[in-house]
């Protein structure tokens, strides 16, 4: 219980960090959202904390529904707001509609509707090849040089302070006797 509320705090962190760095800009409260929403809804603590309780079941799998759904969004839209490939709006609908038809059946749609395992995998896996997709071809086919020069620079800038860090590591650690 203890890491699941590591992780929820980590998600609240960030979409805090988002809001505070961005929240004029409609990507940055879309981030936000997703990682409040899925922060919440990722971990097990509601179903741990409020056993039996119809109303906070309901609101827990409507949180959920919000985080994949927001999350699948931001894959989408990332980073200028626009579905790119065009194809990847109809995509999105069929998968808010698969998440939010699964709110009815409390979260188990593929249990209760009886579809076989491999089914199930091979819609998990394409949702997710799909978003993947999207910011494969965006970054290929749709940035600029200076856009993709800016995320390399930020990847190398990384790399750099990650080194620096072990690195200077034996600055604020003593070393061992």
């Amino acid at each position: 219980m203890l890491i699941d509320c590591v992780f929820t705090f980590i998600y609240y962190a960030a979409a805090f960090l988002i809001l505070w760095k961005a929240f004029h800009e409609p990507m940055g409260l879309l981030a936000a959202l997703a990682l409040i929403a899925f922060g919440t809804s990722f971990p097990s603590l509601m179903s741990v904390a409020f056993p039996g309780h119809s109303l906070v079941y309901a609101w827990f799998m409507f949180v959920s529904m919000l985080g994949w759904v927001a999350l699948s969004l931001l894959f989408f839209l990332f980073p200028n707001g626009a579905f790119v490939p065009r194809w990847t709006r109809g995509a999105f609908a069929v998968i808010a509609c698969i998440d939010f038809i699964n709110l009815f059946f409390d979260g188990s749609i593929w249990r209760e509707l009886q579809v076989p395992a491999p089914f199930q995998l091979l819609w998990y896996g394409s949702s997710t090849l799909v978003l993947i997709y999207s910011q494969v071809y965006r970054y290929r086919k749709v940035s600029t040089p200076a856009q993709r020069q800016r995320d390399q620079m930020g990847r190398i800038r990384g790399i750099h302070r990650h080194d620096r860090i072990h690195r200077d590591e034996h600055l604020v650690r003593p070393p061992a006797e």
